[in-house]
C-alpha cells in the first residue's frame, strides 16, 4: 500500500478547495483507495481537496489516473500514476515478475525487482539505504523519507566517486571536467567582504587569490 498526495491549484497559483478527485484504474473503473494505510475504504474511489487544496489518499501497487473537476476549473486528468510499496511484494502489479535476492548475506536481503519495462527497483527491507560492495569497499545510497533527497555516503574503504562525465541538472552543466595551467598566487589571501568603489588593487588581489586557492582545493581548477 502507498501513500499519494497533491494539490490543486489555479495556473495563477491559487488553491482549489472541495474540488473532486476521482482516482481510477488505467482501463476506466474506480481503483480501490483508502483514507490510511489498508484501513478506512473511501467509497466511489472519490475525494475532495481540503482548505488547502490538498488531497491524499492510499492504494495498492499499480498504475491510476486522476480526474478532477471543480466548477473554477476545467476538467483536468492526469495519467500514469504509478504506486510502489516495495513491502508490499508482488500482490497487486501484474507487471512485477518474481523477484531476485541481490544479496544472501546475515543482513536483510536487498531485492532487485524486475519491472518489465519499467526501471529495475533496489529495496532493502531492514533500513532505509542500499548498500554496495566490493572486497573492501562500501557504499550506501540512501533515499531521505521525508525530503526525497539521494544521498550517496562511503561506508568503508578509500575510494572516491568517479562520475566519469559531466554533471548535468535538465540538460545545463553544472560541473566539467578540471580547468588546468592555474598555479597558487603568492601573498597574503582574504575572504572578507569589499566595497566596489573604495577597493584598492592589493585588497581586490587578495581576495582573487583566496578564490583562486579555494576553487584549486575544491579541483575546479589546477596545474
Amino acid at each position: 500500500m502507498q501513500k499519494y498526495s497533491d494539490e490543486v491549484q489555479k495556473k495563477n497559483g491559487d488553491i482549489i478547495a472541495s474540488a473532486a478527485v476521482v482516482v481510477k484504474n488505467t482501463d476506466g473503473t474506480p481503483a480501490v483507495i483508502y483514507k490510511a494505510n489498508g484501513s478506512g475504504l473511501i467509497t466511489g474511489s472519490a475525494l475532495r481537496t481540503n482548505t488547502r487544496g490538498y488531497f491524499e489518499f492510499y492504494a495498492p501497487n499499480g498504475v491510476y489516473r486522476l480526474e478532477i473537476t471543480h466548477p473554477e476549473i476545467l476538467p483536468h486528468t492526469t495519467t500514469d500514476i504509478t504506486l510502489f510499496d516495495p513491502q508490499e511484494g508482488l500482490r497487486e502489479n501484474p507487471r512485477v515478475v518474481k523477484p531476485v535476492v541481490a544479496d544472501t548475506g546475515d543482513a536483510a536481503k536487498a531485492e532487485a525487482v524486475n519491472m518489465g519495462t519499467e526501471t529495475t527497483r533496489l529495496y532493502n527491507a531492514s533500513s532505509n539505504h542500499v548498500r554496495l560492495t566490493n572486497g573492501t569497499e562500501e557504499w550506501a545510497i540512501t533515499i531521505n523519507a521525508v525530503t526525497g533527497d539521494l544521498a550517496i555516503s562511503r561506508i568503508a574503504g578509500t575510494g572516491d566517486i568517479d562520475i566519469g562525465a559531466n554533471v548535468s541538472r535538465r540538460g545545463a552543466q553544472l560541473l566539467g571536467g578540471r580547468k588546468t595551467g592555474w598555479s597558487p598566487a603568492a601573498g597574503v589571501a582574504t575572504r572578507t567582504t569589499f566595497d566596489t568603489t573604495t577597493v584598492t588593487a592589493p585588497e581586490l588581489a587578495e581576495r582573487l587569490k583566496a578564490l583562486i586557492d579555494d576553487l584549486i582545493a575544491h579541483g575546479l581548477i589546477g596545474p
